[in-house]
């Protein structure tokens, strides 16, 4: 090999080298970027979808505009866990971040499905996805004619 062809493949080698090093940089920016973003106050990355942590009158109005209430309670089909799978869904369609909230009945193996929103100004509001009612859910209060235990947010 001549010495022009060697410098030839020198220079080959390195701008491969520059373009390679300047890809992996520009993809660590972007990962960076995208995961900085999701850091933000008040929003979350779901698939492509960026929610936000509502304020409550967000909230309310959402539950004013959606139609979930609006179907009829079928015991095998269409019970509280449909409900609140399907006012979620909505309320992610509309940009509002809300999460599936199981309670648990005292003296009761069977609990009950709501949906929370993490409000920016009121904290965990609680809804009942069949009514559209704000309800309080605190353990020992009583909701639907029982004792509530506990209850768990589904954060994931």
């Amino acid at each position: 090999m001549n010495e022009q062809g060697f410098y030839f493949i020198a220079v080959l080698v390195v701008l491969f080298a520059v373009i390679g090093l300047f890809s992996y940089q520009t993809a660590v920016y972007n990962n960076h970027i995208e995961s900085s973003s999701a850091k933000v106050e008040g929003l979350k990355q779901q698939g492509n979808k960026t929610l936000v942590k509502p304020f409550l009158e967000e909230v309310l109005v959402f539950l004013s505009s959606d139609r979930t209430d609006e179907h009829e309670f079928q015991e095998d089909s269409f019970d509280c866990e449909y409900f609140t799978r399907m006012l979620i869904k909505n309320a992610s369609r509309n940009g509002l971040d809300a999460y599936s909230v199981i309670i648990k009945w005292e003296d009761m193996f069977l609990g009950h499905n709501i949906v929370g929103f993490d409000t920016r100004d009121a904290g965990m509001v609680f809804v009942e996805p069949q009514s559209d009612e704000v309800i309080d859910i605190s353990p020992g209060s009583e909701y639907l004619g029982k004792i509530i235990q506990e209850y768990h947010v589904c954060k994931e």
